[in-house]
């Protein structure tokens, strides 16, 4: 529950101190602002409103809007980034345990966890974007469950704590390779640019169906 609420109050305060450019109901790739859409500048999102959100996890299933995207991988990777296995997923399907339709799975580690083994984060990958941050509950090897895999390109280590580097090039495919790269220098602007994001409904104080309404 002190995971959740911390999860919770950096987002809202990452939220409060950004330049807010997701707006309710616009069109195209932007999002459109309320005013093109023919609603008022800066009037409240009512639920159902169609918003641009990432799909986030910290032991649960939510969201974060666009300008929160950063704050949530400086979260996620608070520490060295050190590549532990890709994948290719096994399901595909457009929800979140098929990732948003997500082809490939990266695992990364980064920080530790309470009992002093190394936390995992899982980037979820659509035509070299991600679809969605998934942080490890319980542990790291959760995110490379068996049912989850369809084929590894690179192979998880024999304990996280060994994890696997296979240079700069690990998988041999660029998009992945990108965002490894980036995850691995900590480059959090260059991982929220590569952003796969859904227009989803808000709802009234968010939860897995969606963002909360503002």
């Amino acid at each position: 529950m002190r995971t959740r609420l911390l999860t919770s109050g950096l987002l809202m305060l990452a939220a409060a101190t950004a330049v807010f450019f997701v707006a309710c109901g616009g069109g195209g790739n932007g999002g459109g602002s309320t005013a093109a859409a023919g609603g008022t500048p800066g009037a409240p999102e009512t639920a159902g409103t169609k918003v641009e959100a990432l799909a986030f996890s910290n032991c649960d299933r939510s969201w974060v809007r666009p300008e929160q995207v950063s704050a949530a991988y400086r979260m996620m990777l608070p520490d060295a980034v050190a590549l532990y296995a890709v994948y290719e997923a096994n399901d595909t399907s457009d929800t979140f345990d098929g990732g948003f339709g997500a082809q490939y799975v990266i695992v990364l580690t980064s920080g530790k966890n309470a009992d002093g083994k190394p936390a995992g984060v899982a980037l979820h990958v659509r035509d070299g974007r991600v679809t969605w941050i998934e942080h490890q509950c319980p542990d790291v090897a959760g995110l490379v469950a068996s049912k989850r895999v369809k084929s590894f390109l690179v192979a998880p280590a024999a304990t996280p704590s060994a994890t696997a580097q296979s240079g700069d090039k690990p998988t041999g495919i660029p998009e992945l390779d990108h965002l490894v790269q980036a995850a691995r220098a900590g480059n959090v602007i260059e991982l929220a640019s590569l952003a796969g994001y859904q227009r989803v409904a808000c709802v009234q104080g968010g939860s897995a169906a969606g963002p909360a309404c503002r």
